[in-house]
């Protein structure tokens, strides 16, 4: 019991012979930093997506990636049964329409002569010129559809908003036409690249006998008079960006 009391009497004088030594903080006011740090990708500052008009096979490919290409120039060739279905189809309906516009023509001609000399009511008078204007109807809208069609395929050298369906010659040249081949042109002038998306490992170049889809992307044309930067930033970060604000840009060389 003793000895217990003089360990503890060393005890406390240990702790009263060492000073305890303090430090002192001095709160400033200022401004606080933190750094934030993102992943993304450097862009031209404007691009126009070059795309397929129609689904087929590039047979050929007329430019680089890379290269500097003039508005007009052909890009890629290609073929495409599809666009020679739409081709026969369109004439198909357009001669059709045409032809009934012709007979709906003579019969309203004919209308009218009965008409005029009070051989036929007033109805069937109505109803024939019904006919006539629908006719009307159908013809342009055949004649539209056939202008689209062939303005998405190669030019032809014939008219064939010309032809009559009783021109058995010209009808069945015009049907033996390959239509099936198309060639896509630059809709401006700038520096053809890789289509890209956020998922850069998704790049693929455009070669020949590549098949392609409708709308399916071809090159981008890039103005690379400017760049942008594209970055995701999640929702706890997204309030920390400010207008304004100092923004420090490294590459991968």
């Amino acid at each position: 019991m003793r000895r217990i009391f003089l360990l503890f009497l060393i005890l406390m004088g240990l702790l009263y012979t060492h000073e305890i030594s303090a430090k002192v903080i001095t709160v400033k006011r200022g401004n606080t930093t933190q750094n934030l740090f993102f992943k993304g990708i450097i862009l031209p500052i404007k691009v126009t997506n070059i795309t397929s008009p129609t689904e087929g096979v590039v047979i050929d490919l007329q430019f680089n990636y890379g290269d500097f290409v003039k508005r007009g120039q052909p890009l890629i060739k290609l073929n495409s049964s599809k666009l020679e279905t739409a081709y026969h189809s369109a004439l198909t309906a357009f001669l059709k329409a045409k032809d009934d516009l012709s007979i709906s023509k003579t019969k309203l001609q004919e209308t009218q002569l009965l008409w005029d000399n009070g051989l036929i009511t007033r109805d069937e008078f109505t109803s024939g010129k019904s006919a006539y204007a629908s006719s009307r109807i159908g013809y342009q809208e055949a004649l539209y559809n056939l202008d689209e069609a062939v303005k998405t395929g190669q030019k032809l050298q014939d008219d064939i908003t010309q032809l009559d369906i009783s021109d058995f010659a010209k009808v069945d040249k015009a049907f033996k036409v390959s239509y099936n081949y198309l060639s896509v042109p630059a809709p401006k002038s700038g520096i053809a690249l890789l289509p890209y998306n956020d998922n850069e490992s998704t790049k693929k170049a455009i070669t020949v006998g590549s098949q392609l889809k409708m709308g399916g992307l071809i090159a981008v044309i890039a103005d690379l008079s400017g760049l942008s930067l594209k970055i995701s930033i999640n929702e706890l970060d997204i309030n920390k960006i400010k207008l304004k604000q100092p923004v420090s840009v490294t590459v991968n060389a």
